[in-house]
């Protein structure tokens, strides 16, 4: 836990700035990614019929199935092929999203400091001691990569998987690039000296 005492300004200061800046981002890039369905109305009344529990949902349903069978490979060529997430009936909390992603952004930057301090430190008599003086730039490059790694990883994933669009994807790779910059210059602004 020594990394966390010598590094809790940068994880503190970055997971507030990333906060913000999600905030901003989600506002600015990622409101047309979402769009109502054709018939909307018709599509709420036909899931309100037969009101499915909160989880993950795909159309048809595939998973275990052999999809060299007659019907399911008509059923994936004629469409829709969807996969569906249901969430919980009522009024979303705000806080309690802005409360989580903030703890996200937290631990992000928790791994960051983790990493980072394990990878610059040295072992001396069985003590690890942070060397002081490194420059600016290698802290950068190597927070940059960590944290970039850490905001943009399951988003490919997402997009091969599951029918997440790809310009969906290129986005999610600008926020986890401002992010992990951010995070960066924040880690290497406040390293110790």
């Amino acid at each position: 836990m020594l990394f966390f005492w010598e590094l809790w300004a940068p994880i503190l200061v970055s997971s507030c700035t990333v906060f913000v800046l999600a905030m901003l981002l989600r506002l600015v890039l990622h409101q047309s990614e979402w769009r109502q369905l054709p018939q909307h109305a018709e599509v709420t009344q036909a899931l309100r019929r037969v009101p499915p529990a909160p989880g993950l949902y795909m159309l048809p349903h595939t998973i275990g199935q052999d999809l060299g069978r007659a019907d399911l490979y008509a059923a994936l060529e004629q469409g829709p092929v969807a996969y569906v997430t249901i969430a919980r009936n009522g009024v979303p909390s705000a806080s309690g999203r802005l409360l989580t992603s903030f703890l996200y952004h937290c631990g992000v930057s928790t791994v960051v400091a983790y990493a980072t301090w394990h990878g610059f430190s040295t072992l001396n008599s069985g003590i690890r001691h942070m060397p002081l003086g490194i420059p600016f730039a290698h802290v950068v490059r190597v927070v940059f990569a960590i944290a970039g790694l850490a905001y943009a990883a399951a988003a490919f994933q997402d997009s091969v998987w599951f029918g997440r669009p790809w310009k969906s994807f290129l986005l999610t790779m600008v926020d986890a690039a401002v992010y992990a910059l951010s995070t960066a210059v924040i880690f290497a602004w406040l390293w110790p000296i």
